[in-house]
């Protein structure tokens, strides 16, 4: 072996042992164990009842394996259900019933989702209301829309379906017979972002026609909308309203929660 080849092995072995120790560093720090035991199970041979260091994904945690809690809305029983991961009914709150005043009971209790905060945003697409429950209390704690009442001006909704809480005070919302999908502040109430026309339906960019579901994704900076009366799904990209993505199925029947 010639000396160039063997510098270049060297150097490939320094920095493969370079990236077992930082990634080592990184899971020992979330962790909060001993780098070298993670080093040592990652680089040395298997022995004994000692099995192998192969999970790299766990070792980063750049995927989370394992849930907390499991929501789920029991939609004719009107409400919201919570499990652990033994399977053990841990939270319940029935949406017609205190703490929830009664201008606010649900009609339906159709979706939950969990809010940055931890709190439950709850959509009661035939009540007209999306409204956040404080996790602890139960207790209601913000809502737009007006029980039972359809509309799409003073704060009102028609048929509103997963919503969703995008950061501390934003709420995303499919409005879906305003054909609109929005975005509104709890500070003030107010409608503060918004794609589609209100009450207009439209195949050309900037519209939608039979918008039944939106959902936030990379850190809420774009929304994947489901038009079915279009047969395609979009991504709306926040900032420019500009269509970045685009899926049409000519021959789906009702597209809907993607």
């Amino acid at each position: 072996m010639n000396k160039g080849k063997t510098i270049l092995i060297f150097t490939i072995f320094i920095l493969s042992c370079i990236l077992v120790i930082l990634v080592a560093y990184s899971a020992a720090k979330n962790r909060n164990v001993n780098p070298i035991e993670i080093v040592k199970k990652a680089v040395l041979p298997v022995s004994g009842d000692r099995q192998p260091f192969i999970d790299v994904a766990d070792a980063t945690q750049e995927i989370k394996q394992e849930f907390e809690m499991l929501w789920a809305t029991d939609f004719k029983g009107n409400r919201i259900n919570g499990w652990n991961r033994a399977g053990e009914k841990v939270w319940e709150q029935n949406m017609g019933s205190p703490p929830i005043p009664p201008r606010s009971y649900n009609t339906a209790t159709e979706y939950v989702t969990i809010a940055p905060n931890g709190n439950l945003i709850v959509g009661d697409g035939d009540g007209m209301m999306v409204q956040e429950l404080d996790r602890g209390t139960h207790d209601l704690v913000w809502q737009y829309g007006v029980k039972d009442i359809q509309g799409y001006s003073d704060k009102l909704i028609h048929q509103p379906d997963k919503p969703y809480k995008i950061s501390d005070h934003e709420v995303l919302i499919n409005d879906g017979n305003n054909r609109r999908v929005i975005i509104v502040d709890q500070n003030t109430d107010q409608i503060i972002w918004q794609y589609g026309e209100t009450l207009k339906m439209s195949a050309k960019p900037g519209f939608l026609k039979g918008n039944t579901s939106v959902v936030p994704i990379n850190n809420a900076t774009q929304f994947v909308i489901t038009d079915t009366l279009q047969k395609k799904i979009i991504i709306v990209d926040r900032e420019t309203k500009q269509i970045v993505w685009e899926w049409e199925k000519p021959d789906a029947k009702w597209l809907q929660h993607v």
